[in-house]
């Protein structure tokens, strides 16, 4: 009997053990909303009121809304923009990335102490394409772990692209993507990309969520499953 107690505590103990040492949230979401969310869904999760807002604006297929002082892993920020794109150009906007600008004085390391423990320990390095989509600022541009410089990121695109539907994927996301210019560009793309991701900055005070892939990804997959036979 007392084998069978033990053995059951020790049981009870691995599976308390493993929730604790698992990741809060491996799709890299902000912390409060979800990818895909419509300005109004994001403004209602966070409890946003108009007048907590700096700016709100739409332009074309991009939309934003920037919050001063908004307080993110423990420090308030000066400014966070709430970034979302028109990925399918059907006037649906999606949240699809957060550049965060913390003051000149805040404690980046406790920052990134904070994302330890939602995300997880950083990656060696990531190569981000999509380093504003909003601005139409594309990569690829390639960050190293190092003490000013941490990042995470989810699967690789590869990951998500069937390999039968690769060539119909590559014709569907070169118009979100201008590096994309010949199919060995998609093949180190898919490789190398990830879905997710998130760059902090330490020596530029800022931190940055990146989901525009994802969204490109949600876009296109029905298109693709119509063209391929």
């Amino acid at each position: 009997m007392k084998k069978k107690i033990c053995l059951c505590i020790v049981c009870l103990l691995s599976i308390f053990l493993c929730s604790c040492g698992k990741k809060e949230d491996p799709s890299l979401n902000f912390p409060g909303l979800a990818w895909g969310m419509t300005p109004k869904e994001a403004k209602e999760a966070l409890k946003l009121q108009d007048e907590d807002l700096d700016v709100s604006e739409e332009s074309g297929r991009g939309s934003a809304f920037i919050v001063n002082e908004f307080e993110l892993f423990g420090i308030k920020t000066k400014h966070t923009s709430f970034q979302f794109l028109d990925f399918a150009d059907q006037g649906n906007y999606r949240f699809c990335e957060v550049v965060a600008q913390y003051p000149d004085d805040a404690d980046m390391d406790s920052v990134c102490e904070e994302l330890k423990k939602r995300y997880g320990e950083p990656l060696p390095e990531i190569t981000l394409y999509e380093l504003n989509a909003f601005l139409g600022m594309f990569g690829p541009e390639t960050f190293k772990d190092s003490e000013q410089i941490k990042v995470w990121g989810t699967q690789d695109v590869s990951e998500q692209i069937p390999e039968k539907e690769s060539a119909a994927y590559y014709q569907a996301w070169k118009p979100f993507l201008k590096s994309l210019t010949d199919e060995e560009a998609w093949d180190t793309f898919i490789h190398t990309a990830k879905m997710n991701a998130i760059l902090l900055q330490k020596d530029s005070k800022s931190l940055m969520f990146f989901a525009y892939h994802e969204g490109v990804w949600d876009a296109v997959k029905e298109q693709v499953a119509r063209s391929v036979p």
